[in-house]
């Protein structure tokens, strides 16, 4: 491999770096419920909080700075084996109820149309 592709490569490296993170491999590294939201849904957090000053969904909780989660989906699937716990871990409530991508843009942090969200749906009728 030539120096100017190894540069090019290792440049293309770091910006990888810079947007998705490193891999977390073990839970025993993580220590903050921000260590398990990838740097990319960070970002779209970041820009969602500029967007909206204030979140649109009453029942999307946050942890630390990154870390949101469905209230409602969380009650719903708790249960023998999945508890709301302090700190993060692979069977908590919390972590099994975090929003995809796509929700938070378009329905959580919306003031209006976090309504269509069958999590809210589901809540609001018991």
């Amino acid at each position: 491999m030539k120096l100017k592709d190894t540069l090019s490569y290792l440049k293309y490296k770091k910006e990888l770096n810079i947007v998705y993170g490193s891999t977390i491999t073990s839970w025993d590294k993580v220590k903050t419920w921000d260590d398990v939201v990838p740097n990319e849904k960070k970002a779209l957090i970041d820009d969602l909080k500029d967007e909206f000053k204030e979140q649109g969904c009453p029942l999307l909780k946050k942890l630390d700075n990154y870390f949101y989660f469905c209230e409602s989906r969380a009650k719903r699937i708790e249960g023998e084996n999945i508890k709301f716990t302090d700190k993060p871990a692979l069977n908590s409530a919390q972590y099994n109820s975090q929003p995809d991508h796509f929700s938070l843009q378009l329905l959580c942090f919306q003031h209006e149309r976090h309504k269509l969200c069958i999590d809210f749906e589901l809540q609001k009728n018991n």
